[in-house]
């Protein structure tokens, strides 16, 4: 057994010798009572359910809990609790609580993480709410910053003790909720909590040793000390140890030493006499009781290991890792030490034990490590290869990173022109937040899962700064990923549904995050969210499934007819978001919603003419899913969109979110109903809008709605401009915007306070806008107008008639009526006039701009 499990196992029984001592209160349903400020569900998950032994089953080694939920745990609603209240209904004299945390299967990272416990005698307290500084109360802290394991959401599962260091009387006891496993959501639960109070002696918790503290010669032990309330001070404390565990009496160790009287609480003790270097010992704490009996903790171990880098020489009868004779100590590498492959080794190396070094250097030579054992380590390093072709190496034994229980990084270190096949699992325990960071222009390549040993989402982080990651099966890598920002290349390369559920990942600078299938569907595997930076790139060949997308100047492309972007989620709510930035973000995928759910484009305004280029499809396989443009910013939609089934809606008035939108595809927004424009957004471009014969659109046909929404305040104008943008240096290009096709009659309404722009340029340049069909002022008609935007220097521009809107059915009312001067024109100079045309109905069917010829005005009505 190596150090690091040997120790988890020796803590679980400290605490099992702390019980002894102590006597459990047992649940008496008319006077213990348990309240929360939410619950999911009273009836199935409230909060009694969590202290009447519901869920709870004896075993021979323990009392387990169950793992499915109903009527056995308390869970709260999405909104993060705060606290959770048990009053015991009276007065004890309270040393410890059993906790086990929220147990459901698949949902176990809902539980409580770290908190404070708070205790009062007071006959009542508040139920509703929870204030420790509330002095009616009577609220005294018995302890803080208590970590609770996460449950492992299986059976059997026996929770955990938290010892108090002293006895405290109390009536009622809250845990006031620090910290949550679960920062995505906001649910939280527990699934049962005990209460003991006092026994009469001393007991121990919390005892081991760090090898990171021994030397050779010497070692640090470390314990907890637990006096009940009979105890009065100090007591005296000692220490046992030899190479083979005693009894319960100081005579049955080899060796012992009093420590002086110590007060409760934790403590610490070296150990540098009767060790020998290179040795595990075995050790426990013990306490005179004032009664004069004695107390002892469980037995723990402690090691003096002197490190060495073990070079292997292979000079044994065979491939053996746990051979001594292979190795230049000849001794097999221990925990403290690092290992060194000088050369290749033709055949692979066996490792079938668990075994322990510091890391490990494969150097520039082909080794592979093989077998059913797995390496503790924190570091695997490749040196770079002149070869023609990429050397491989291959570990298939699992990988415990080192590095995990005490916040260090586990660390990939692998050369140019080298490639690692780690084809074992990379085993993280349940309670620790791993961080593995890949180095080195190499790539390494994940067969398999990264695992915790139960279902629950990896809690550490993936630091891709160099070369490459690759995986080739589901769920291969889970977390939180930061790709690239170190000035090298970077890539994180994913297969198939390659990320677990939860994770979350970041493409900085020069990162590059390539995907193939990654679905929400079936298998609930998910990317969310998904953020790219400037100089960062998304590549995806498939389904790429998230619910928020955010660019800071990033860039996200597709490549291959299966691409796509699709929305995850099943709330109204996916967003892909252009943050501000210096440069402009990108999105070159086709963007679906094959559901009745809809898309928000967000776009901020940054430093550059157009913040967010859409160049692909918006496309949308449901009747009532939607695309929604806001942010303030600029958004160009470039691509044809003749698949979009329901509405492009530009402008967010209930947000107070405007925008301006460029629409330059060859057909936009032809979709079952129309294009909305509001809250002060602008509709620009030189696309065609609604020319697709065959998608149903409203019965009066119109194609877009200008200022409809009633939340919108009076004054706030939304204005049509054709012509588009130069995205590199924003100055205005001349074109026409184009509504319906020729036998293919398309409307435009508008409400109130909508305009029509155009810009007047040289050489015959103009903006227009072509609306095949009519104009409907289906509100009231005022504060609607055409402006005429003329340049300073009218000497280039060439005398003429310039049609400014054409609606080849008139302008009319909602009743199909001929409307008068609906608009106010705006923009006429001493060289530029307005004017209209009507047909024979009396319909306005075009306004247009005359400019003087030669020195002389010409109208023309």
């Amino acid at each position: 057994m190596n150090i690091k499990s040997m120790t988890s196992a020796i803590l679980v029984a400290t605490a099992l010798v702390a019980q002894a001592a102590d006597k459990l209160i047992p649940y008496n349903r008319e006077k213990m009572k348990a309240y929360a400020p939410t619950t999911n569900a009273e009836a199935t998950r409230g909060a009694t359910f969590a202290i009447d032994g519901s869920g709870l089953e004896e075993t021979d080694v323990g009392v387990s809990h169950a793992s499915t939920p109903d009527k056995k745990m308390w869970m709260s609603n999405n909104n993060r609790p705060g606290w959770f209240l048990v009053d015991l209904g009276e007065v004890y004299g309270l040393s410890r609580i059993h906790v086990w945390n929220y147990n459901h299967a698949n949902y176990a990272y809902r539980g409580v993480k770290t908190v404070d416990i708070y205790v009062s005698t007071a006959d009542s307290v508040p139920t509703t709410s929870f204030d420790p500084k509330d002095s009616s109360a009577g609220w005294s802290q018995a302890q803080s910053d208590v970590t609770l394991n996460q449950a492992g959401g299986t059976e059997p599962y026996y929770g955990e003790d938290v010892v108090l260091f002293k006895t405290v009387r109390a009536r009622w006891v809250a845990l006031k909720i620090t910290g949550y496993y679960n920062e995505k959501e906001k649910y939280a639960g527990l699934s049962e909590i005990q209460f003991y109070e006092e026994g009469l002696s001393a007991t121990f918790s919390g005892c081991y040793s760090d090898v990171k503290e021994s030397t050779r010669t010497s070692a640090v032990v470390r314990g907890t000390l637990h006096l009940p309330t009979s105890v009065e001070g100090q007591v005296m404390v000692g220490v046992v140890w030899g190479e083979e565990a005693g009894g319960p009496t100081v005579e049955s160790w080899s060796f012992s030493r009093e420590l002086g009287n110590k007060d409760a609480g934790p403590f610490q003790a070296t150990i540098a006499e009767h060790v020998e270097e290179n040795t595990v010992y075995q050790f426990a704490f013990y306490a005179i009781n004032p009664d004069g009996t004695y107390s002892f903790s469980e037995s723990s171990t402690f090691a003096t290991y002197e490190s060495e880098n073990c070079i292997w020489t292979g000079e044994g009868a065979d491939r053996d890792w746990s051979n001594g004779e292979n190795w230049s100590t000849g001794l097999a590498p221990k925990f403290v030490d690092t290992v060194t492959f000088p050369a290749a080794v033709a055949d692979a190396i066996a490792v079938t034990g668990d075994v322990e070094v510091v890391s490990i250097d494969l150097g520039a030579s082909s080794v592979n490590l093989a077998g059913s054992g797995s390496i503790m380590t924190s570091a695997i390093k490749l040196g770079s290869s002149e070869g023609e072709t990429p050397l491989e190496n291959t570990i298939s034994v699992a990988i415990i990173p080192m590095g995990a229980g005490g916040g260090e990084v586990f660390t990939f270190d692998i050369g140019t022109n080298r490639v690692l096949k780690s084809a074992g699992a990379i085993v993280a325990s349940e309670d620790d937040q791993l961080s593995i960071r890949k180095i080195g222009a190499g790539t390494l390549s994940r067969t398999v899962a990264v695992t915790t040993g139960t279902d629950n989402p990896f809690a550490g982080e993936w630091q891709v700064e160099e070369g490459e990651i690759n995986t080739k099966t589901k769920g291969a890598v889970r977390g939180t990923f930061k790709i690239g920002g170190k000035g090298v290349p970077a890539v994180m390369q994913m297969s198939e549904d390659g990320f677990s559920n939860g994770s979350v990942a970041e493409v900085f600078d020069m990162g590059e995050l390539r995907t193939g299938k990654i679905s929400i569907n079936g298998s609930a595997f998910r990317l969310n969210p998904l953020t790219v930076h400037e100089g960062g790139l998304v590549q995806t060949s498939n389904s790429l499934v998230f619910k928020n997308l955010t660019l800071y100047g990033g860039v996200v492309r597709g490549e291959g007819s299966s691409a796509v972007l699709n929305r995850g989620g099943s709330s109204n709510d996916a967003a892909i978001r252009s943050l501000a930035s210096d440069v402009m973000s990108v999105v070159d995928v086709p963007i679906t919603s094959g559901n009745s759910y809809s898309w928000y484009l967000k776009a901020a305004r940054g430093k550059v003419p157009v913040d967010l280029l859409v160049k692909k499809d918006l496309q949308n396989g449901h009747a009532e899913g939607g695309v929604y443009v806001c942010g303030g910013g600029v958004v160009r939609l470039e691509a044809a969109m003749s698949s979009l089934k329901y509405r492009l809606l530009i402008g967010d008035s209930a947000n107070k979110s405007k925008v301006t939108c460029y629409v330059d595809g060859s057909t936009m927004a032809t979709g079952k109903n129309t294009t909305y424009l509001r809250y002060a957004s602008t509709l620009a471009g030189v696309g065609t809008l609604a020319n697709t014969s065959d998608v149903a659109f409203k019965v009066d046909g119109t194609a877009i709605t200008v200022n409809d929404d009633g939340k919108t305040p009076d004054g706030t104008i939304c204005t049509i401009a054709p012509g588009s943008i130069d995205m590199e240096t924003g100055e205005h290009v001349f074109g026409t915007m184009t509504v319906g096709a020729e036998g293919l009659s398309r409307n435009v309404q508008f409400y109130k306070d909508g305009r029509i722009l155009c810009q007047l340029g040289p050489s015959r340049h103009w903006d227009k806008l072509m609306i095949y069909g009519k104009i409907v002022i289906a509100g009231a008609a005022t504060n609607n107008s055409v402006e005429l935007v003329v340049p300073e220097d009218m000497e280039n521009v060439r005398g003429g008639r310039y049609v400014l809107v054409e609606a080849t059915e008139g302008i009319v009312d909602a009743e199909g009526k001929a409307v008068d001067d609906p608009f106010t024109l705006v923009g006429a100079s001493k060289k530029v006039k307005f004017g209209v045309e009507k047909n024979g109905s009396g319909a306005i069917t075009k306004i247009y701009a005359d400019v003087q010829a030669n020195g002389l005005m010409l109208i023309v009505r």
